[in-house]
């Protein structure tokens, strides 16, 4: 389902999204309206810092699975470019073209990211962004601007002195 935000000062469409969130990005979900510069939450985004990492971010089977499912798209593409197509004509290199494409895309991508979990380069990436995320939320100013935009924080987050540090937190990668 996409929804739509609106800005609540001056009615200017901001964005359309997928709800519920199906990509959620990390970092400061703070943004400002191009209109009116009002603030507004970016339902997109999420504080590492609070939310945590999801373990699908991470998990080597569903890139496994990704690349397999492309080597099968892949396969049916190329197989499509020995047949007659049923309708028009001109779909007889666009079907398979299509479909090697996307084959080829998914193949690259999976193996990309279990490369780049294997290597520790996404570990690596993602330490830095929850380091990022925890100093914005060591300042108090940033973390009540969080609350009255209505992030959900955590029962008691506002209460820690400074927002609370990498140090306060478990190990973000545990299992990983």
């Amino acid at each position: 389902m996409r929804k739509v935000l609106k800005c609540k000062y001056c009615n200017k469409k901001i964005m359309s999204y997928d709800y519920p969130v199906l990509q959620v990005r990390y970092g400061n979900p703070i943004r400002r309206c191009k209109k009116c510069n009002a603030e507004y939450l970016d339902p997109r985004y999420k504080e590492m810092g609070i939310e945590g990492i999801k373990d699908s971010d991470f998990s080597k089977a569903s890139f496994t699975v990704m690349t397999v499912i492309g080597v099968l798209i892949l396969a049916r593409g190329i197989y499509l470019f020995g047949t007659e197509p049923l309708g028009a004509k001109e779909l007889k290199l666009v079907m398979p073209l299509f479909w090697t494409g996307v084959g080829i895309f998914m193949i690259v991508g999976g193996i990309f990211e279990l490369i780049r979990i294997n290597n520790g380069s996404k570990q690596t990436k993602y330490l830095r962004m929850y380091e990022e995320s925890c100093e914005r939320l060591k300042d108090e100013i940033y973390v009540e601007k969080l609350y009255k935009l209505g992030y959900d924080l955590p029962a008691g987050f506002l209460n820690r002195p400074g927002g609370g540090t990498a140090d306060d937190d478990a190990d973000i990668f545990a299992g990983h």
